[in-house]
Protein backbone atom coordinates (compact mmCIF):
# COMPACT_ATOMS: atom_id res chain seq x y z
CA UNK A 1 0.00 0.00 0.00
CA UNK A 2 1.50 3.35 -0.92
CA UNK A 3 0.63 6.64 1.25
CA UNK A 4 0.12 9.87 0.20
CA UNK A 5 0.16 12.86 1.99
CA UNK A 6 -2.74 15.24 1.53
CA UNK A 7 -5.45 17.14 3.24
CA UNK A 8 -8.89 16.07 3.90
CA UNK A 9 -11.56 17.37 1.75
CA UNK A 10 -13.72 14.51 1.74
CA UNK A 11 -13.70 10.74 -0.12
CA UNK A 12 -10.39 9.76 -2.00
CA UNK A 13 -9.85 6.71 -3.69
CA UNK A 14 -6.96 4.03 -2.85
CA UNK A 15 -5.90 1.59 -4.73
CA UNK A 16 -5.13 -1.80 -2.83
CA UNK A 17 -4.74 -5.56 -3.93
CA UNK A 18 -7.06 -7.83 -2.31
CA UNK A 19 -4.32 -9.27 -0.84
CA UNK A 20 -3.57 -5.96 1.58
CA UNK A 21 -7.38 -5.45 1.79
CA UNK A 22 -7.96 -8.86 3.31
CA UNK A 23 -5.06 -9.39 5.35
CA UNK A 24 -4.31 -6.19 6.59
CA UNK A 25 -6.60 -3.33 5.93
CA UNK A 26 -9.66 -4.71 6.72
CA UNK A 27 -8.53 -6.19 9.76
CA UNK A 28 -7.48 -2.85 11.35
CA UNK A 29 -10.41 -1.09 10.00
CA UNK A 30 -12.78 -4.02 12.02
CA UNK A 31 -11.05 -3.36 15.11
CA UNK A 32 -11.81 0.28 14.95
CA UNK A 33 -14.93 -0.15 14.06
CA UNK A 34 -15.32 -1.94 17.08
CA UNK A 35 -14.75 1.26 19.75
CA UNK A 36 -17.43 2.64 21.48
CA UNK A 37 -19.09 5.98 19.86
CA UNK A 38 -18.10 9.00 22.68
CA UNK A 39 -16.53 12.44 22.26
CA UNK A 40 -13.27 11.07 21.96
CA UNK A 41 -14.00 8.87 18.86
CA UNK A 42 -16.58 10.81 16.97
CA UNK A 43 -14.65 11.76 13.94
CA UNK A 44 -13.05 8.53 13.90
CA UNK A 45 -16.18 7.08 13.49
CA UNK A 46 -17.76 8.91 11.11
CA UNK A 47 -14.76 8.38 8.69
CA UNK A 48 -15.37 4.73 9.39
CA UNK A 49 -19.01 4.68 8.96
CA UNK A 50 -18.45 6.92 5.40
CA UNK A 51 -15.84 4.32 4.23
CA UNK A 52 -17.74 0.90 5.16
CA UNK A 53 -19.91 0.40 2.13
CA UNK A 54 -17.23 0.66 0.09
CA UNK A 55 -14.80 -1.84 2.06
CA UNK A 56 -17.48 -4.64 2.10
CA UNK A 57 -18.46 -4.25 -1.00
CA UNK A 58 -15.02 -5.04 -1.95
CA UNK A 59 -15.07 -8.03 0.81
CA UNK A 60 -17.96 -9.06 -0.95
CA UNK A 61 -16.82 -8.91 -4.18
CA UNK A 62 -13.56 -11.08 -3.35
CA UNK A 63 -15.76 -13.22 -1.37
CA UNK A 64 -18.46 -14.24 -4.01
CA UNK A 65 -15.47 -14.28 -6.91
CA UNK A 66 -13.19 -17.09 -4.16
CA UNK A 67 -16.33 -19.32 -4.11
CA UNK A 68 -17.09 -19.23 -7.52
CA UNK A 69 -13.20 -19.89 -8.61
CA UNK A 70 -13.30 -22.72 -5.70
CA UNK A 71 -16.90 -24.28 -6.87
CA UNK A 72 -16.12 -24.34 -10.50
CA UNK A 73 -13.55 -26.99 -10.08
CA UNK A 74 -14.33 -28.85 -7.11
CA UNK A 75 -16.23 -32.52 -6.56
CA UNK A 76 -19.60 -31.85 -6.36
CA UNK A 77 -22.46 -34.12 -4.34
CA UNK A 78 -25.84 -35.24 -5.81
CA UNK A 79 -27.96 -31.89 -5.08
CA UNK A 80 -24.95 -29.98 -6.98
CA UNK A 81 -23.37 -28.78 -3.83
CA UNK A 82 -19.46 -28.76 -3.05
CA UNK A 83 -17.77 -31.56 -1.54
CA UNK A 84 -15.37 -31.18 1.19
CA UNK A 85 -12.36 -32.89 2.87
CA UNK A 86 -12.01 -33.96 6.58
CA UNK A 87 -10.16 -30.33 7.30
CA UNK A 88 -13.51 -28.43 5.86
CA UNK A 89 -11.18 -27.47 2.86
CA UNK A 90 -13.12 -27.82 -0.92
CA UNK A 91 -12.43 -31.56 -2.35
CA UNK A 92 -11.15 -31.72 -5.71
CA UNK A 93 -11.22 -34.59 -8.46
CA UNK A 94 -7.58 -33.81 -9.25
CA UNK A 95 -4.37 -32.52 -8.31
CA UNK A 96 -4.52 -30.16 -12.14
CA UNK A 97 -8.10 -28.82 -10.65
CA UNK A 98 -6.68 -28.02 -7.26
CA UNK A 99 -3.41 -26.58 -8.83
CA UNK A 100 -5.68 -24.47 -11.22
CA UNK A 101 -8.55 -23.34 -8.67
CA UNK A 102 -5.11 -22.10 -6.13
CA UNK A 103 -3.20 -20.52 -9.29
CA UNK A 104 -6.76 -17.87 -9.67
CA UNK A 105 -6.87 -17.93 -6.75
CA UNK A 106 -3.27 -15.94 -5.97
CA UNK A 107 -4.06 -13.97 -9.28
CA UNK A 108 -7.17 -13.02 -7.21
CA UNK A 109 -5.59 -11.97 -4.64
CA UNK A 110 -2.73 -9.81 -6.50
CA UNK A 111 -5.45 -7.91 -8.51
CA UNK A 112 -6.12 -4.32 -7.52
CA UNK A 113 -9.26 -2.94 -6.07
CA UNK A 114 -10.33 0.95 -6.17
CA UNK A 115 -11.27 1.54 -2.21
CA UNK A 116 -13.26 4.71 -1.75
CA UNK A 117 -12.45 6.05 1.88
CA UNK A 118 -13.01 9.05 3.67
CA UNK A 119 -9.64 9.63 5.43
CA UNK A 120 -8.93 10.69 9.27
CA UNK A 121 -5.96 12.63 10.88
CA UNK A 122 -4.00 10.75 13.10
CA UNK A 123 -4.47 12.90 15.88
CA UNK A 124 -8.46 11.69 15.79
CA UNK A 125 -7.57 7.77 15.59
CA UNK A 126 -5.09 8.84 18.86
CA UNK A 127 -7.42 10.49 20.68
CA UNK A 128 -9.84 8.08 19.85
CA UNK A 129 -8.41 5.21 20.89
CA UNK A 130 -5.16 6.34 23.47
CA UNK A 131 -2.89 4.77 21.17
CA UNK A 132 -2.29 3.15 17.65
CA UNK A 133 0.15 0.74 17.33
CA UNK A 134 2.60 0.69 14.08
CA UNK A 135 1.36 -2.34 13.12
CA UNK A 136 -2.13 -0.74 12.34
CA UNK A 137 -1.05 2.39 11.06
CA UNK A 138 0.95 0.67 8.85
CA UNK A 139 -2.22 -1.57 7.78
CA UNK A 140 -4.62 1.10 7.43
CA UNK A 141 -1.97 3.28 5.21
CA UNK A 142 -3.80 5.84 3.11
CA UNK A 143 -7.21 6.04 5.31
CA UNK A 144 -4.91 7.68 8.10
CA UNK A 145 -3.63 11.41 7.21
CA UNK A 146 -0.45 12.03 8.89
CA UNK A 147 0.08 15.04 11.58
CA UNK A 148 1.38 18.26 10.70
CA UNK A 149 4.81 17.53 12.20
CA UNK A 150 4.85 14.12 10.05
CA UNK A 151 3.99 16.06 6.59
CA UNK A 152 6.86 18.78 7.62
CA UNK A 153 9.26 15.62 8.38
CA UNK A 154 8.29 14.28 4.93
CA UNK A 155 8.70 17.54 2.85
CA UNK A 156 12.02 17.42 4.34
CA UNK A 157 13.50 14.38 3.72
CA UNK A 158 11.98 14.90 0.14
CA UNK A 159 14.04 17.92 -0.54
CA UNK A 160 17.17 16.28 0.99
CA UNK A 161 16.58 13.56 -1.27
CA UNK A 162 16.66 15.38 -4.71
Amino acid sequence: MSTKTEKVSGMKTIKISNKDLLNKFYPSFKELSALPSNPKTGRLKYAIKRSLGSLQDAVERYSKRRQEIFEERCKMDESGNPKFDKEKNYSFETKELRKEAMKELGNLDKEIVDLTIYPVRKENIVSGTSQLSIGMELDLGEFIIPTAEELELLEELNKETK
